[in-house]
């Protein structure tokens, strides 16, 4: 009996279970099924409200044409800078370009923001946009991997926010005088190509409006940038202009290690040929020859890569000065070989021969009572006298040595230090 009754209330409890779970599927599959409704009837009213939005909307029109200006407002994330060619006076900067506008044509009562999907299309196909140009542009681009980068959010009051991702090249008129310590002062402008003031004006949309995520390149790096907006006028009207500007600080780290130590080294190899004994001619004369052939090689490699200027750059100063120093290395050594011709023609110069017979004249009147007669004391003074003026020759080859050995490092340390001071005060050049 027990047993019966413990069979009959395990089915109770089992038919109770299973019962419960029949009705939480079919709870689940109405839920499903109601939740599907809601968004079919959702997807409906949107689909509605979009074809309401542009039934007789005029893309080709901005809004309010008679009334008040379109007032756009701007801002850019610049993803990173590349390459300031100072060949071709122009940069590249990829950025994203943000627009934002009202247009009380595209309000609606959606609760959220219409995003529009554009695909391979453009939203001036399908909405008023404004036509916005980089006034400094060289070449520019728009992205389109996979689709075209473009987001466009119509927001229920109207607000339209326009966000896209290009590359653009402007012109940047690079002065090269300080190069390669030089700081280049660059940047961009937007105006509208149709629109002018009366129409459509441009502001930032925060202060300064562009943000920056990657600052260094391969031989600049970003010091500071600002924004500036003002009207400007043009043949065609007074137009408003939104421009960015970008201070780059050239890095130095190239030139020092391939232009400015090699240069300093091969003018101290020069100097070596000062030590180098005079009777060597041609251990001293090919090392200078050799010197002045390497830094003109450095020369040249330096200003193929550099457009072809009016102007002295700095680096030009100071190769040119190199330069110099080797070949009054050379010069030196040039006129100690020939300080034998060039004494004996400065004793062949009458005014010096006046001087030198009125000296010999006293010095004879002193030793005529025992010079006279005595041929032998005559050949042994003439001899004694080569033998001074051989002695005298040598004396000024050494002190022209001497001298040189220590004027020529002295003379290279104070302009290096006077071309430093100089030119690293370039770093100074503000953005204004």
């Amino acid at each position: 009996m027990r047993k019966v009754i413990v069979l009959v209330t395990f089915c109770v409890f089992a038919k109770a279970n299973l019962l419960e779970i029949k009705c939480d599927l079919n709870k689940a599959e109405s839920c499903q099924t109601t939740e599907d409704e809601r968004a079919r009837e959702s997807d409906k009213m949107v689909t509605e409200q979009i074809k309401q939005l542009f039934k007789n909307y005029n893309r080709k029109l901005r809004p309010h044409y008679i009334g008040k200006p379109v007032m756009v407002l701007v801002d850019a994330t610049i993803i990173s800078f590349s390459n300031l060619d100072a060949i071709d006076m122009m940069y590249t900067i990829d950025m994203f370009f943000r627009q934002r506008w009202w247009d009380h044509r595209l309000a609606h009562n959606l609760s959220e923001p219409i995003t529009i999907a554009i695909g391979t299309s453009h939203p001036s196909n399908i909405i008023w946009t404004p036509d916005t140009v980089f006034m400094n542009s060289v070449t520019s681009a728009l992205h389109h991997v996979i689709v075209e980068n473009h987001k466009v959010d119509i927001y229920p009051n109207g607000t339209v926010f326009w966000g896209t991702r290009i590359t653009v090249s402007p012109s940047c008129t690079l002065d090269l005088k300080a190069y390669p310590m030089d700081v280049q002062i660059c940047g961009f402008e937007i105006v509208s190509y149709t629109y002018d003031s009366r129409h459509l004006k441009y502001d930032w949309y925060w202060k300064p409006g562009i943000e920056i995520k990657e600052e260094n390149m391969l031989e600049f790096k970003l010091t500071d940038h600002k924004t500036i907006g003002e009207e400007r006028y043009f043949v065609a009207g007074n137009y408003t202009v939104l421009e960015g500007r970008f201070r780059f600080k050239r890095l130095m780290g190239f030139a020092i290690t391939q232009v400015y130590l090699p240069s300093t080294a091969i003018v101290t190899v020069s100097w070596v040929s000062l030590w180098i004994k005079r009777t060597v001619i041609p251990a001293r004369v090919s090392l200078c020859i050799t010197t002045v052939l390497t830094i003109s090689t450095i020369w040249g490699n330096v200003n193929a890569q550099l457009p072809r200027v009016s102007y002295v750059k700095a680096i030009d100063v100071y190769l040119m000065t190199s330069f110099i120093c080797i070949i009054l290395t050379l010069l030196e050594y040039t006129i100690v070989l020939n300080i034998p011709d060039i004494m004996k023609k400065v004793r062949n110069n009458p005014l010096f021969r006046k001087r030198k017979m009125a000296k010999d004249t006293s010095n004879k009147i002193q030793l005529l009572p025992r010079a006279v007669n005595n041929e032998e004391s005559l050949k042994e003074t003439e001899k004694k006298k080569e033998q001074k003026i051989q002695q005298e020759n040598i004396d000024i080859c050494n002190r022209i040595e001497f001298l040189s050995r220590f004027f020529f490092p002295l003379a290279y340390t104070v302009f290096n230090i006077f071309y430093w001071s100089i030119y690293l005060k370039e770093d100074l050049k503000t953005l204004e």
